[in-house]
């Protein structure tokens, strides 16, 4: 008996062991024990990536379609269009009114005279005068010398110009010395037989107002007559008569 009952404690002794370790082994540290795996239900797999529809002919995307064109031809570019030539103006022409001087070309030979005055006393001369077209035909240039003599110690010699102005519409001369004097004066033009020019100038380092007076004689004679202003009267420097 006594046997039987050690035998019988031993069994329930491992029966109470065998469950309290059956229970220990199912009680989780958290939450409910996981199910069997057999009893998961399985893991749905992502869906693959749909691929598009096989057709005849694929259309390149935008990226492919650049990549595979060819580069544009760089544009040349247009040139802007040349601005009109100007007109040039025509070339100037020496003026008409020249012609009226045409008798003072030539070479002349005179006979001058210089008055007693603030110049010394009466002196006698003779002189050459000489005229041509020049500077392009737009002027007569004008040599004038006197010769030295014993009773004219101080001859005199002047260039100058003759020609005309259209913008004024007059005659003008423009005219040095060998005694620094020089001279601008206009004339409004052949008056009969008379080509009077007046103006001023410089003489002596002064200036001073100044008169000339040709008078035609014929083709082959005129006359030179200068004057001097002094105060308010005219007074003559000397009188050439000129033959060619």
């Amino acid at each position: 008996m006594t046997q039987i009952r050690k035998l019988g404690a031993a069994v329930v002794l491992g029966a109470v062991s065998t469950l309290a370790g059956v229970a220990v082994a199912q009680t989780p540290s958290a939450g409910p024990p996981p199910a069997p795996a057999a009893a998961m239900p399985p893991k749905a797999a992502a869906p693959a990536p749909a691929k598009p529809a096989a057709t005849a002919t694929t259309a390149p995307t935008a990226s492919a379609a650049a990549k595979s064109a060819p580069a544009p031809a760089p544009i040349a570019p247009v040139p802007a269009p040349a601005p009109a030539a100007a007109a040039a103006p025509p070339a100037p022409k020496p003026a008409a009114e020249l012609d009226q001087l045409k008798m003072f070309e030539g070479s002349w030979r005179c006979e001058g005279k210089q008055p007693a005055g603030p110049f010394g006393p009466e002196q006698e001369y003779k002189s050459s005068f000489k005229g041509k077209k020049d500077i392009d035909n737009f002027w007569i240039a004008i040599e004038y010398d006197q010769k030295k003599s014993k009773t004219h110690q101080m001859p005199i010699k002047a260039r100058g110009f003759l020609g005309y102005d259209p913008a004024a519409k007059k005659y003008v001369t423009i005219g040095a010395d060998n005694t620094g004097g020089w001279i601008s004066e206009s004339s409004p033009g052949w008056e009969s037989d008379k080509l009077v020019f007046t103006g001023d100038g410089s003489m002596g380092g002064q200036k001073v107002s100044f008169r000339e007076t040709y008078t035609k004689k014929s083709d082959k004679e005129l006359t030179w007559s200068g004057e001097m202003k002094m105060g308010k009267d005219w007074i003559s420097v000397g009188n050439d008569t000129c033959k060619k």
